[in-house]
């Protein structure tokens, strides 16, 4: 019963999916970098997982999570295709026009802010997981800051009218190397989904079914091979199979349910939310098990006490917040998120502006500034108004009369 529901739960994803191609014309949109991200880990793999391995999981359990991952995606696209752009949002007439020397100074700022660990770390230089694991704790301005800057720097030079097709190709694969030295798969395939988003969405390329398919086929094969290629000690014939780890999370949350130990009533998301945006250099004695790591500690001490990355919960640590409200939350936020993403579209189509970009990123569920808990609207839209020009230094506006 636990493969039909996940079946289905795929099935309805198809379904959405291929009725939002059918509205934008083309079979690359606004739902593919969920889509390409979800169909494996949530789905494929969960699937692979259960056909393989016994489960004692409920079926209740997997009932609610993968309703949880089905309504939002609905109520999403049913917002985009069929909602209104919200007019409000459209009354701004500006233009923002960036330059290669911000972008150059960006790239600069993200290479200086991340020597620090490539000199600390230097002998891993070719084993960057090992530096990934290594910088779990102690190095997150460095870290995140440095993949943050980078993206940006992409962004601009994506946006950049006067670059070149080689400049846009020379921009995406440096900061694929320099994910890739942050030792993060989802780094890496950030990049190439920001870059298909904007071909996508913003210059309008279109593609038929057959095209998506050859896209989806080579995304894949390149996804195993940078997952293989950050593996240690891992045989090629068991890489599908040890690929279904990346499901885990919703198996997870399917465990907080069948253990029914009562709610915590929003302490854990608000400690996600207060803790994760405290750097540990100005709060040193910040604790390591606040909101959703409290579940790992509390379900998976040893390899929480390991601190080389805590097993998720995903959309579980909502659950053991809210309970089955979270079905009625998620809706909500994914019809809200349509009608955002909506909106953003149509605002990048008058005025491509980066910072309407990185926003459209967000409601996309393509993550710009990983820190890896909290929900993080209130940072996407200042960095929005940042590179929009907000901060003069880093952008100039030139207004423009109808």
């Amino acid at each position: 019963m636990k493969i039909v529901i996940v079946t289905v739960a795929l099935l309805l994803n198809l379904l959405v999916y291929w009725r939002v191609a059918v509205s934008e014309k083309s079979w690359v949109n606004i739902l593919t970098p969920q889509f390409l991200l979800s169909i494996p880990m949530i789905y494929v793999f969960e699937i692979i997982y259960l056909v393989n391995v016994e489960n004692y999981l409920s079926t209740f359990g997997y009932l609610i999570i993968f309703s949880a991952y089905v309504l939002p995606l609905i109520f999403f696209a049913g917002a985009y295709v069929y909602g209104a752009p919200i007019k409000f949002f459209l009354l701004d007439k500006t233009d923002a026009v960036n330059s290669k020397s911000r972008a150059t100074i960006l790239l600069f700022s993200a290479v200086v802010l991340y020597l620090p660990v490539l000199r600390e770390f230097g002998s891993d230089i070719f084993n960057p997981r090992a530096i990934y694991t290594a910088t779990r704790t102690g190095f997150g301005i460095a870290y995140f800051g440095s993949i943050v800057l980078c993206y940006i720097f992409f962004i601009y030079i994506l946006f950049r009218p006067a670059g070149t097709r080689i400049e846009k190709i020379i921009a995406l694969l440096f900061t694929m190397v320099f994910g890739y030295l942050h030792g993060s798969k989802g780094q890496i395939i950030t990049v190439i989904l920001m870059g298909l988003l904007y071909y996508s969405v913003v210059r309008g390329v279109r593609l038929k079914i057959m095209a998506f398919l050859i896209f989806f086929s080579v995304f894949s094969l390149m996804g195993g091979i940078v997952f293989f290629s950050m593996s240690t000690g891992l045989e090629f014939g068991d890489l599908l199979l040890s690929m279904t780890g990346y499901s885990d999370y919703s198996r997870n949350a399917v465990m907080l349910i069948d253990a029914d130990k009562g709610f915590h009533f929003g302490r854990i998301f608000f400690e996600d939310n207060f803790f994760s945006r405290i750097p540990r250099a100005i709060m040193p004695d910040k604790p390591k098990d606040f909101g959703s790591f409290s579940l790992a500690l509390q379900y998976f001490p040893e390899r929480f006490y390991q601190d080389e990355g805590a097993p998720a919960f995903g959309i579980g640590a909502l659950y053991a917040d809210f309970g089955i409200w979270i079905l009625v939350f998620l809706s909500i936020s994914g019809f809200l998120s349509g009608l955002a993403a909506k909106t953003l579209v149509v605002r990048l189509r008058r005025h491509q502006r980066p910072g309407d970009f990185a926003l459209l990123c967000f409601f996309c569920g393509i993550v710009i500034i990983p820190v890896g808990s909290g929900y993080l609207l209130p940072e996407h839209l200042v960095l929005a108004l940042l590179m929009n020009g907000a901060f003069p230094l880093m952008l100039v506006r030139k207004y423009k009369n109808e």
